[in-house]
């Protein structure tokens, strides 16, 4: 429980470093504790910035003598992850999204992780790099392919599905 917390209080804080951009630590708490007052101590929030710098998500500058976070690539990516399939839209039309992709070797690992990510969240194999589902991709989707470097690989195309 107390890491699904930390987790959760981990992606807000990573939110609110990427809605502001360059956020000093007193903007964050402060817009932080205005969204949600008394959801987490202030040391919580310091803790979740710690932990967030060391792994890479944020970076922690010094500016105008204040402490000051930017997101970095992996941060991005993470937020972009949890974004796309925050709310699966079910497709209004009776179309579903088909995933296929065709993506090099060299980049394995993007391909592992999209195959993974898009089979957590509902779609299903037709074939080894051919998924589908029963709905809309948002456009979060499309920009952490772009964010992954495989944009280029990956079609998307909306198909009725016929039963015979």
């Amino acid at each position: 429980m107390a890491k699904q917390i930390d987790e959760s209080l981990g992606n807000l804080v990573l939110g609110i470093v990427s809605l502001l951009g360059h956020a000093f630590t007193e903007a964050v708490l402060d817009h932080y504790h205005r969204g949600y007052p008394k959801a987490a101590s202030k040391a919580a929030v310091y803790t979740t910035l710690y932990r967030l710098n060391r792994s890479g998500l944020i970076r922690k500058k010094i500016n105008q003598g204040q402490i000051c976070y930017k997101l970095t690539a992996a941060g991005k990516s993470r937020l972009l992850v949890r974004r796309a399939f925050q709310r699966r839209n079910p497709a209004k039309d009776g179309y579903s999204s088909v995933v296929i992709f065709d993506i090099p070797e060299e980049k394995r690992k993007a391909r592992t992780f999209l195959r993974s990510l898009l089979l957590k969240n509902g779609f299903v194999n037709l074939q080894k790099s051919v998924l589908i589902a029963p709905y809309e991709l948002p456009k979060v989707f499309f920009e952490l392919l772009t964010e992954l470097g495989i944009r280029q690989y990956v079609s998307i195309l909306k198909s009725k599905v016929i039963n015979l």
